[in-house]
This record gives structure tokens, C-alpha cells and sequence, in this order.
């Protein structure tokens, strides 16, 4: 058994390098009912991070629910850089996906008395990160 080593490679890709003249946001979101993107969306580039708020603010501005999977990744960027764009882009979103982790490199959110590495669990704990999360977006 090895380790799976994964490359993200996506530098110049059509993500990575698109612009906001490239999308017309308000036509893809007519008769749309929900959006949803990945954290890893916006740790790509830094075009990529703008196109994913625009795209936010387009879908919230055409009545349309949107849900993020925080889907943080160590080789895109730190959590500095995570958060810097993360908390920004969630006052957009309505529904979040993520596990503890997650929460704290990506947002700052980390339950108290719990160590999933140490098998420290408290249910309480993570229904407090769910209330305070909700509270601040």
C-alpha cells in the first residue's frame, strides 16, 4: 500500500484564466433553481475566486439557492489564504457543506473538546460551530 498523491495542475486551464466578460451570469442562472461550488473553485486562481462571487452575487440577484462544499486543499493555498476569500464568499451562501476540518482551515470555525485524531467527538460542540457559522453569515 502507498499513499494516492494527487497534482492539481490547473495552472492556465479555462478555469483558472476565465474572465468576467467570458460569462454572462444572469442568462445562466434564468429558470435555475440552485448553484453550487467547491472550495477548491476559488483556491484555483485568483480569477477563479473573483468569477465564483460574481457568479454568487448573479445567482442570489436571480433568486437562486446556493450551497458550497468547503472542500479545502493544503497544496492550493493556506488557511490565511482560504479564509481570506472563504468567509467574503459565504455571506452569499445557503447551504454548507463541510466536515470539521473543513470549517476550521477554511472559515475559523473549530469545536471546542473535540480531536477527531484523538477520537474526542462532541456533538454539542460541532451544533455550536453550526449556530456561530450561521450567526456571522
Amino acid at each position: 500500500m502507498r499513499a494516492s498523491k494527487v497534482i492539481y495542475d490547473r495552472a492556465g486551464s479555462s478555469i483558472a484564466e476565465a474572465a468576467p466578460k467570458d460569462f454572462d451570469f444572469d442568462k445562466i442562472f434564468e429558470g435555475a433553481s440552485w448553484f453550487h461550488w467547491s472550495g477548491i473553485t476559488p483556491a484555483i486562481s485568483k480569477k477563479a475566486a473573483e468569477l465564483t462571487k460574481l457568479a454568487c452575487i448573479a445567482a442570489k440577484r436571480n433568486g437562486v439557492t446556493v450551497s458550497c462544499d468547503l472542500n479545502y486543499r493544503k497544496k492550493l493555498w493556506t488557511p490565511e489564504e482560504a479564509q481570506a476569500i472563504m468567509k467574503d464568499l459565504m455571506k452569499y451562501v445557503d447551504v454548507c457543506i463541510g466536515n470539521e476540518e473543513d470549517a476550521e482551515l477554511t472559515l475559523g470555525f473549530k469545536p471546542a473538546h473535540t480531536n477527531v485524531l484523538q477520537g474526542k467527538l462532541s456533538a454539542d460542540d460541532y451544533k455550536q460551530i453550526f449556530v456561530e457559522m450561521q450567526q456571522t453569515f
